[in-house]
């Protein structure tokens, strides 16, 4: 069965007669799918839609399955575990002052233990090297690395599906490649998408 299958989607927002997107997409456990196009094309839309709490307004036709179930029929709870999203202005994401607050904020709104935080916690930050972050203000980091916390913040939460919508527009190439290369490492050690 496909982690996710998206199904005859079309999407328009209110007021408007074409529609934003017109897609089809399938997707395994493990892959990586690149959805490129200009501008506008909905390339976001349809990441806004797999991740159903971020939805926007509008009329949707068709049907986006998350393990075979319409990603409307799950508990919100489930979705906003299993389906991580990185936006791609990181200021959109982040909500608390420190970078430690941030990082723990997704687990502790889940409910988890605070033994398994702090090694949840311990583990991602030595992979990333975020050791001499942790103390500092949010509002003090970079984009490249408020991005980075945003991505360490959704893989926190262990998800089975990983959205990532430009992640790279607010990075400087040697940032992007990094950010890549992470990606690539985490998909290999943990065989998630």
């Amino acid at each position: 069965m496909a982690l996710l299958d998206i199904r005859d989607l079309s999407f328009s927002y209110p007021d408007e007669s074409k529609p934003a997107l017109n897609n089809f997409l399938t997707a395994r456990e493990g892959e990586f799918i690149l959805l490129t196009g200009p501008s506008g094309c909905g390339k976001s839309t349809l990441l806004k839609l797999i991740k159903h709490q971020t939805a926007p307004a509008g009329r949707m036709r068709g049907q986006v399955l998350y393990h075979g179930k319409r990603v409307e029929d799950y508990l919100p709870l489930t979705l906003s575990q299993e389906i991580g999203f990185v936006f791609q202005n990181p200021d959109n994401q982040i909500v608390m002052d420190h970078v430690l607050q941030e990082l723990v904020f997704g687990m502790e709104n889940m409910g988890y233990e605070p033994g398994f935080m702090k090694r949840r916690v311990a583990e991602l930050v030595h992979f990333f090297g975020f050791e001499p972050w942790l103390e500092k203000k949010t509002s003090e980091m970079s984009n490249g690395q408020k991005q980075m916390i945003n991505l360490a913040s959704v893989l926190l939460l262990n998800p089975k599906l990983l959205l990532l919508d430009e992640p790279t527009s607010q990075l400087d190439p040697v940032a992007a490649k990094q950010f890549f290369s992470i990606i690539e490492q985490l998909n290999q050690d943990s065989g998630s998408p």
